[in-house]
This record gives structure tokens, C-alpha cells and sequence, in this order.
């Protein structure tokens, strides 16, 4: 009997379920194994295993029939109907439980909630009407998904859908709250390979952990600038970021995309005093990510905002932090009151910013960068005794301007 369907098929697309004898043009395995780490981080996430997952373009049903037999309970979809008779076929010889429809892809899902939705390499030929219709219905898968598997087939492919898909891949997720690319997976058609990407309007995903969405940000506080290629998350007391490199701005996103490599790094050291812990990071070659458990206070800069009135003793802690740094070699390179939080004490925040080199942003030395907080604080004639005080003396360090600062503030 199925060798009797597969000989129907218009290709042997995928690995046949439980059949190895016969020959494919692509190998599933390997994006199997991404899939099946997701799901099952999924089903210890949220304790129970029959996920309600749709598999859109199924073709001949081995990702369907894969996560059938670990509990989920799927709905696969294709347009060919030589594909779903496979599947029917499949799913019999088995004895797995798989909904299994012959329909266009975009008609048999709109009404409808699932945990997953795994799209692979399908929305490309979607995007043969338009890639706003193409766009339209992905839109709609995330929607109604908690998390969406997609393979993307992109523009530099160069074959005959390739004209209305997008420049950057990444304009199939503006949308999204989340997106991260797992892998870039061969193809049986050339040697471009295609983004295979796990994205979710509920979840931001690390190192196979799940984390819910409280909040989510493309910019670092009220006030800052917009950053499509730069996502914050919040879940309860936990905060990621995550920074991808991207075509829109390339040199002002990999800048981005270090900091929070060097954050990763800074943060697994553990060992200074007043920055979080670092749950879990990510470093691939198209984005960076990391997940701490953070202190939620309020950021100096709204404070101010509020006209609310701040102690000194919020400078000296922003001075025992500096001084622990630079008694190891380091410096923070952002010093601003965006960059500072008030709990039960004032700490800086942002360890991406924090550097060996003596040098802020800007290009001028850090101890200026500290100074420039002083005129939230300091009266005019108080800071001008600093700078008088600070211009004479020969030791410049941070332990030397806090010294100086208390004299100032008597």
C-alpha cells in the first residue's frame, strides 16, 4: 500500500515516516531535532504533552507524524492531494492519530488556536500571489499560535518566487515580538541557505528555556531611540535582550550586537558585586542574546523626569560601583541616568557598556562622563569647587573623586 502512494507522489520531498528505504531530496533530521527540542522544552514548560500543533505544507507528513508519536496532537496541511494520501497512509500503517487535509494553504487554520505552527518552506510559494498576501497569512499564523516554526526561503535564491520576497528576510518578523534564527538549513535547490526561525508574540526562548512575555521593548528606556534590530523582555524579574545584526543599519547594528556579546561575557564572570546574574546567553552569528534576573527599581533619568528630588548618596554608590571596576581594570562606558537604577540603593545597569579601555561613548574619558551627572546634584557654586579641587588634584581615579566630592558636599 505505501509503495503503492509513494509512487504517486509528484517527489519524494521529505524522509518517509518509518521508511528509510526510500531516497529523498532533502534530509529532515536535523530540522526535526530543532523542532523536537523546542516541543519538548514547550510540554516541560507548561506540563502537558498533547500540544495542539498544525503543520502547514506538511508534504509527506514525517514532521506531522514525528511529534504525533510524542503526544501532540497535530493537524498537517497541503495542497496535494497525492501528499495527503501518504499521510492517510501513514498515519494507518502507525496507528498515530493525525488530522491530515488536502486545502491551500491560509483557509483551514484562520478559525482555529494551536500551540505550535510549523511552516517550512511553504510561505514562499504563498508569496507567489504577493508578498503582502504571503505576509497577511503568516500574520495570522502568529496570531493565533503560541509559538511559529518557520524555514524561510529568501531573495538571494534567485528562482522564480524570488521576486516578490523581501531584500531581508527579517521582514517577515517585524511583527513579532520574538524571533531568533535556530539554524540556516540546506536545501536540495543550491547552495543559499534558509533561515530557520522559532518566533512567538508570547515567549522569548534561550538555551531551550521558555520565559512568558510581560513586557517587550525595541528601545532601552522612554526616552531612547527606537531600535528595530534591538528587542528588550521583560518576565517577572527577569530581563532579555537580545541584539541582531541587520541589513537596515549594518554598522550601528553590529555595534549593538557586541554589546550584548560583551554583556554575556562580562555577566558570566560573576564576579562584580552589582550586576545580575546571568541566567542563560546565546552568541550566534546573526544575533546575541542573554536572559539575567534583574533588580526592578526605577531608572534615574525618570526620576528626574518626575521632577522627584534625589539624594548624594545615589553618587556615592554610583561611585563604588565605578571604583570596583576600575580596581579591575574596567570602566563603564555609558554613565548616564538611564543607565543608573534606584532601589535600595542606586547600581548601575547595561554590563554590555563596561570596558578595559578608559574611554566613554563618546570618546572622552569616563571620569568626564561621571561628571556630567554632578549638574542633577551639585549647586553651581559646589561643582565649581569640584572642578577646582578635581583640576589640582593629581590622582584622577574614581576613589579620588569620590574623596573630592565629599569634601565639595560637607
Amino acid at each position: 500500500m505505501i509503495k503503492d502512494l509513494v509512487s504517486k507522489l509528484p517527489e519524494i520531498y521529505q524522509t518517509i515516516y518509518n521508511h528509510p528505504e526510500y531516497k529523498t531530496s532533502r534530509n529532515c533530521d536535523h530540522r526535526l531535532n530543532y523542532i523536537t527540542d523546542i516541543i519538548k522544552a514547550y510540554q516541560a514548560k507548561i506540563g502537558k504533552t498533547n500540544l495542539k500543533v498544525l503543520d502547514i505544507g506538511c508534504a509527506q507528513g514525517y514532521y506531522s507524524l514525528h511529534l504525533a508519536a510524542m503526544g501532540c496532537r497535530v493537524t498537517g496541511v497541503d495542497f496535494n492531494r497525492a501528499n495527503i494520501n501518504l499521510c492517510k497512509g501513514l498515519a494507518d500503517e502507525t496507528g498515530l492519530s493525525v488530522k491530515f487535509i488536502c486545502d491551500e494553504v491560509g483557509t483551514a487554520f484562520i478559525y482555529e488556536k494551536y500551540d505550535i505552527i510549523l511552516g517550512l518552506s511553504v510561505f514562499h510559494h504563498v508569496a507567489l500571489k504577493s508578498f503582502n498576501h504571503a505576509k497577511s497569512v503568516f500574520k495570522i499564523a502568529c496570531s493565533i499560535a503560541e509559538i511559529v516554526i518557520s524555514e524561510m526561503a529568501v531573495k538571494q535564491e534567485g528562482l522564480y518566487w524570488a521576486e516578490n520576497l523581501p531584500e531581508d528576510y527579517a521582514d517577515w518578523f517585524k511583527e513579532q515580538k520574538f524571533y531568533k534564527e535556530i539554524a540556516f538549513t540546506n536545501t536540495h535547490l543550491g547552495s543559499v541557505k534558509r533561515p530557520f526561525v522559532v518566533s512567538s508574540n508570547k515567549w522569548f526562548i534561550c538555551q531551550n528555556r521558555l520565559y512568558e512575555i510581560d513586557e517587550a521593548f525595541n528601545k532601552s528606556y522612554a526616552g531612547g531611540i527606537e531600535l528595530p534590530y534591538k528587542n528588550l523582555y521583560y518576565c517577572g524579574d527577569y530581563l532579555c535582550k537580545v541584539a541582531h545584526k541587520s541589513k537596515l543599519n549594518i554598522g550601528h547594528s553590529e555595534y549593538m550586537y557586541n554589546e550584548v556579546v560583551n554583556e554575556a561575557k562580562i555577566l558570566s564572570g560573576g564576579d562584580i558585586s552589582f550586576l545580575p546574574k546571568l541566567d542563560c546567553s546565546e552568541i550566534t552569528d546573526n544575533y546575541a542574546m542573554t536572559v539575567q534576573k534583574i533588580d526592578r527599581g526605577i531608572l534615574l533619568c525618570d526620576l528626574l523626569k518626575q521632577r522627584i528630588k534625589v539624594g548624594d548618596i545615589v553618587l556615592y554608590d554610583v561611585l563604588d560601583n565605578l571604583i570596583e571596576l576600575e580596581s579591575k581594570g574596567l570602566y563603564h562606558s555609558d554613565i548616564r541616568a538611564w543607565n543608573i537604577v534606584i532601589k535600595d540603593k542606586a547600581f548601575l545597569i547595561d554590563a554590555g557598556a563596561i570596558r578595559h579601555e578608559n574611554k566613554d561613548c563618546n570618546g572622552e574619558n569616563t571620569y568626564m562622563s561621571f561628571y556630567r551627572l554632578l549638574d542633577y546634584f551639585l549647586s553651581q557654586f559646589a561643582l565649581t569647587d569640584y572642578i577646582t579641587k578635581y583640576t589640582a588634584s593629581k590622582d584622577k581615579t574614581f576613589k579620588a573623586i569620590k574623596r573630592i566630592l565629599k569634601e565639595c558636599l560637607k
